[in-house]
C-alpha cells in the first residue's frame, strides 16, 4: 500500500502549481501526460489506478480529499470544464477566460431553456446541492437526467457556473454548484473591466495555442466569434 502523502498534497502546494500552470485537471485522462493534471504535477511518471479498497493507492484518496478542500477555498476556481472533468483554474486565467466568454462573446446567447432555468435559480441562491437544484427546477428523476447533464455542461463550459464545496445529499456527497457572478463576484467585476487585449494576452501566456486546454476553449466557444489579439 502506498504511504500517505499528506505532507505533499497540501492546499498551498496545489494552489502554487495551479497558479504556475493556469489550468490543471485533477486526475489524468487514461494516465496520459497531457493535458496536465495535479496528479502529473505531484506524481510525474506515476500511473494512477482507480481502486477503492484496503490495498488501493492512498494517493488517489488523498488527491480526492485535496480536490474537495480546494473547491471552495477561493484561491483557485473549480469547475467541471475540460470534457466535463474536474478542472482547477488560477484566478488570473479564469478572469481572462470569463472576460472573453461572458462579456465579449455573450455566453448566455443560445443556451437551452433548461440551462437558463438552472442559471436563474443559481443566480438567486448559490451554492446549491445537486438534489436541491433539481428540485427547484423540477428536474428530478431519470427522465430528466440527460437534459440536466447537458444543461450543466453548457453552463460550466461557458463559465457561468462553478463548483463550490460538497453537500451531503444522501448516500454520497454531491458537488455544490453556484453562479460565478455570485460566488466570485470580484473576478466577475474584474473580467468586466478587462480589455480584450489584456484578456487575450493572459490566455496566450497561460494557455498556449498548441495546448489541449486552448483547443478545447476555442472549440467550445458559444458563438462563431474569431479569437482576437
Amino acid at each position: 500500500m502506498t504511504p500517505r502523502t499528506s505532507n505533499l498534497l497540501l492546499p498551498a502546494n496545489a494552489v502554487t502549481r495551479i497558479a504556475e500552470n493556469g489550468v490543471l485537471l485533477v486526475f489524468p485522462i487514461n494516465n496520459r501526460e497531457l493535458p496536465r493534471s495535479l496528479w502529473s504535477e505531484f506524481f510525474p511518471n506515476s500511473p494512477m489506478v482507480w481502486e477503492w479498497n484496503e490495498d488501493s493507492d492512498a494517493r488517489v484518496s488523498d488527491m480526492w480529499t485535496l480536490m474537495k478542500r480546494l473547491s471552495d477555498c477561493r484561491e483557485v476556481v473549480y469547475s467541471k470544464w475540460y470534457q466535463g472533468r474536474a478542472t482547477f483554474f488560477s484566478r488570473e486565467l479564469f478572469t481572462a477566460m470569463l472576460s472573453l466568454r461572458c462579456f465579449r462573446e455573450d455566453a448566455r446567447r443560445s443556451i437551452s431553456e433548461t440551462a437558463a432555468a438552472l442559471l436563474e435559480v443559481l443566480e438567486n441562491n448559490s451554492p446549491l446541492s445537486t438534489r436541491t437544484l433539481k428540485e427547484l427546477t423540477d428536474l428530478q428523476g431519470r427522465l430528466h437526467e440527460a437534459a440536466y447533464s447537458r444543461a450543466m455542461k453548457e453552463l460550466f463550459t461557458r463559465f457561468l457556473i462553478v463548483g463550490f464545496g460538497e453537500v451531503d445529499d444522501g448516500a454520497f456527497p454531491s458537488l455544490a454548484v453556484g453562479a460565478t457572478e455570485l460566488l466570485f463576484d470580484d473576478l466577475w467585476r474584474d473580467a468586466e473591466r478587462f480589455s480584450a487585449k489584456k484578456a487575450s494576452a493572459t490566455i496566450d501566456s497561460l494557455m498556449p495555442q498548441s495546448s489541449h486546454f486552448r483547443r478545447f476553449f476555442e472549440k467550445s466557444a458559444p458563438a462563431k466569434v474569431p479569437f482576437n489579439h
